[in-house]
């Protein structure tokens, strides 16, 4: 089991017989911006690292990462479990410093 910051389960009905679900890591402040960590709630892969601004708009980063995740999922090898690999997380995960990659 992977720990993430939030697990964010759509109220839509499911596709394809899956609900739509998002997992994710948040780095950094407020002052120096965020990376969201992409985290496939089924096999625990990084799916991709999304950067936005501190003044960004919640469902901007959520959509963003939604269209990440589902070009990961045709080829996701848990794809159609009904089992999530990620729990969210009880303690800070110490993330506020940002690893900028080169």
């Amino acid at each position: 089991m992977r720990v993430v910051h939030d697990i964010i389960v759509a109220s839509a009905a499911p596709q394809n017989g899956q609900r739509s679900v998002l997992a994710f890591i948040q780095h950094g402040t407020k002052a120096e911006g965020y990376i969201y960590e992409n985290v496939c709630p089924w096999c625990e892969a990084t799916v991709e690292k999304v950067t936005a601004h501190s003044e960004a708009k919640v469902i901007d980063v959520l959509t963003r990462l939604q269209k990440g995740l589902a070009g990961h999922l045709h080829k996701c090898p848990r794809r159609g479990s009904t089992r999530l690999s990620v729990i969210r997380t009880t303690q800070p995960l110490n993330t506020e410093k940002l690893v900028r990659e080169m």
